[in-house]
């Protein structure tokens, strides 16, 4: 059994559902686009055929029209919010954001889908990533202490970031070297998948060989395909990661020892070199 409540069942431009389930299954076919956020636990989603394990680190987007399927499984209980913006406001900011001027006054009132790209994103990753981190713990505290909460601009903001993000998605699927929309798509899953398991493991040794035979792909195009996707080799990505960590850590007064031990450098030396290379600061 899976608890819902919409806190924002007065606006006209949404759903916020906040939900709450120790065992849950189901399937259906979406009404709407949406935008899942774990609180606490796992979600188990299988959209359009591809499988999603829904951690408090990431969100999943979903399109409308989508064969989606949850599991919940957990005796710790899951909590959760599922966002569901209603079509006409996606739809009137995705054209906004599409079409030209002309268009828009010329034809202000025609209808036009816009395909969504579903997948998980870390909150750190996009723009719309960084609006929900920043806005969900307020409206939850806001609901929980009876506040008026502003939903016309949260459900506004959160579409002009999705679109902004989706433009851009589109814009790095066009580095990707293949003819067909859908094979650039899948190819996109594949090498999205892998920078999860980056997100991850990287203080960890990552075989990248190993890392290329799990998302299918020969090394050749999966180091091709990543750089042109994300602007770095995974070599390059993982040192970058690394890196943040060991300013942070270092910044916390971690000595360098400490840091190599937790980020996965082998040295302090190798460390020290890296980081003057990058020109991060760090105090000493």
């Amino acid at each position: 059994m899976i608890r819902l409540k919409n806190i924002s069942e007065k606006n006209e431009h949404g759903k916020f559902i906040c939900s709450s389930s120790t065992h849950s299954s189901f399937s259906k076919k979406t009404d709407d686009l949406s935008v899942k956020i774990v609180l606490s636990g796992i979600e188990d989603y299988k959209v359009n055929g591809n499988r999603y394990k829904l951690g408090i680190d990431k969100y999943l987007i979903v399109d409308r029209a989508s064969n989606l399927d949850l599991t919940i499984d957990d005796k710790n209980g899951v909590d959760g919010i599922c966002i569901f913006p209603k079509h006409h406001l996606v739809h009137d900011i995705f054209r906004f954001g599409n079409a030209s001027c002309e268009d828009l006054l010329t034809n202000p009132f025609i209808e036009k889908d816009f395909n969504i790209l579903e997948n998980t994103f870390s909150f750190k990753e996009n723009r719309l990533g960084n609006f929900l981190s920043r806005n969900i713990p307020y409206i939850i505290k806001d609901h929980n202490r009876k506040k008026d909460i502003d939903f016309d601009s949260f459900y506004t903001v959160l579409i002009e970031c999705l679109a902004i993000d989706q433009l851009e998605l589109q814009r790095k699927l066009k580095n990707l070297t293949s003819i067909k929309k859908s094979t650039k798509v899948e190819l996109y899953r594949r090498i999205a998948n892998a920078k999860d398991f980056i997100d991850d493991n990287y203080t960890k040794r990552i075989n990248i060989d190993e890392l290329a035979k799990n998302v299918f792909l020969s090394k050749y195009h999966f180091l091709r395909s990543f750089k042109a996707y994300y602007d770095k080799s995974p070599y390059q990505y993982i040192l970058k990661l690394r890196l943040e960590k060991a300013q942070e850590l270092l910044n916390k007064d971690y000595s360098f020892r400490e840091t190599c031990d937790l980020v996965g450098f082998s040295d302090e030396k190798n460390l020290r070199k890296a980081l003057k290379k990058q020109a991060i600061p760090y105090l000493d």
